[in-house]
């Protein structure tokens, strides 16, 4: 597959002035009069006419192909006929432009939206079916833009990228999951972006279970409340129940169990996979389970496993395999999650400011921790990785509730996990 120039998933919290972008460009938008609602996967951006969601920067050289795949729900019906819906222009340098217009509209329901530009002209995917081929006949265009037509609004302008128009009229949409590949995608690969193959991952500590042909059929306590731990109650013996003291709720570790298989080859072979797979769990510290769908905002805990695990073997002439119940303990259950991002631009560095009376840990993500960091007022702590990985989650546990005066260099994935 092409290689990401944009990443906005649209999926943050519902007033969040941020949009942020995954991609390794990191080029986040600021929201403008716009929020964040159920989408067609996540959340989408909300647009009822006064907002957008703009862009710092040009996303990719118009001389070069590219490909733009975004999710569409259009809220309003143009004030004219025929209603069309998009219209996709392109702009040269000779002052000629190249435009076309969707016919017919669709209106509360999602549509994919397709964009591939090549050298010579541009291809339009609606729902997955080619509509329109443009062709370009005076070389590569220095400007373009989708416009959604309710009035003349337009979504979204690009270079710098605009969500919503950056000036009056506005969008009235929902608009989820928008993508930038540095290629023409073909047909195949278009497919395989709006219906990616939805499989669930189990990491530890960065390397997949299934490295080691574990397999998880079944897990519980990785999502759901979590139990309180014991309260003060008064129980008054002229009044009707008890007395809880519910103000300040705090709440026992979180339990996790997986269900696991392993296969292997011949006793020894299958012997090596349990050992290696074990022992993971089994060096000084906790570990990072990292479990999900989504490899973007995945299910994050710091483990540990407290007792022996055992396995149930089954010796065959074809391979063995073995079952065992993974019991691990989460002890800090609450937690704020971020993505840090190394580029040229931050030097590798993570910066994390915050107030808070109450010890937090924060887990770099690499391995190294800080623990029972106290911010008395607008400390500022910060991380240098190393390593080269794309990226890396941090998450800060303990009492991220009480946080205030928050701001970072990082993507924000989970506000509260």
């Amino acid at each position: 597959m092409a290689d990401i120039l944009f990443d906005m998933p649209m999926d943050e919290a519902t007033n969040s002035l941020i949009a942020y972008d995954y991609s390794i460009y990191a080029n986040h938008g600021e929201v403008t009069n716009a929020i964040f609602v159920p989408g067609h996967d996540g959340n989408a951006a909300h647009f009822t006419g006064t907002g957008y969601i703009r862009t710092g920067n040009p996303i990719q050289d118009l001389s070069l192909d590219f490909t733009l795949v975004f999710w569409l729900k259009s809220l309003v019906v143009p004030e004219y006929s025929p209603a069309e819906n998009l219209l996709f222009q392109f702009a040269f340098s000779d002052n000629s432009i190249v435009e076309w217009m969707t016919p017919g509209i669709v209106l509360n329901q999602w549509q994919s939206v397709v964009l591939v530009k090549y050298a010579t002209g541009a291809k339009i995917y609606i729902d997955g079916v080619l509509l329109h081929t443009m062709v370009f006949t005076a070389g590569h265009p220095v400007e373009w833009a989708i416009k959604q037509h309710t009035d003349g609004n337009g979504f979204p302008y690009t270079l710098p990228m605009t969500f919503g128009a950056a000036s009056g009229p506005y969008a009235v949409a929902d608009i989820d999951n928008v993508l930038v590949f540095n290629e023409a995608l073909d047909p195949g690969q278009i497919d395989d972006v709006l219906n990616p193959e939805r499989r669930m991952f189990y990491e530890i500590d960065g390397i997949p279970f299934t490295d080691f042909d574990v397999y998880v059929k079944e897990s519980s306590g990785i999502m759901g409340s979590l139990e309180l731990k014991e309260t003060t109650t008064v129980d008054w013996a002229g009044e009707h129940g008890l007395n809880v003291d519910l103000e300040r709720p705090r709440y026992k570790p979180r339990e996790i169990e997986l269900n696991c298989f392993i296969y292997g080859g011949n006793y020894l072979s299958f012997t090596m996979k349990v050992d290696s797979f074990l022992k993971k769990f089994q060096s000084a510290g906790t570990h990072r389970l990292r479990i999900g769908i989504d490899k973007r905002k995945p299910l994050l805990y710091e483990v540990y496993l407290p007792n022996a695990t055992d396995i149930d073997k089954r010796w065959r002439d074809d391979g063995n395999v073995g079952t065992f119940k993974l019991k691990l303990v989460d002890p800090q259950p609450i937690r704020r999650v971020l993505r840090f991002v190394p580029t040229a631009q931050n030097g590798g560095v993570a910066k994390i400011r915050f107030t808070c009376y109450e010890a937090v840990n924060i887990y770099w993500g690499d391995g190294t921790n800080m623990k029972d960091v106290i911010a008395d007022a607008d400390l500022m702590v910060s991380h240098t990785f190393t390593t080269g990985k794309p990226f890396y989650e941090v998450m800060i546990t303990g009492e991220p509730d009480n946080i205030s005066n928050f701001s970072h260099n990082c993507l924000l994935v989970w506000t509260r996990l």
